[in-house]
């Protein structure tokens, strides 16, 4: 098994210390869940 991972110098990685917009919609899908993961 092969596990690649690609990052590029844009939008979220470019926020610094500050949450950006794809750490709001994490936090909204992860409370959205109700704490049930993928599985």
């Amino acid at each position: 098994m092969v596990d690649i991972q690609i990052v590029f110098d844009a939008g979220s990685s470019r926020d610094g210390d500050a949450l950006g917009i794809a750490m709001l919609t994490n936090s909204l899908l992860a409370d959205g869940a109700n704490g049930d993961d993928a599985d």
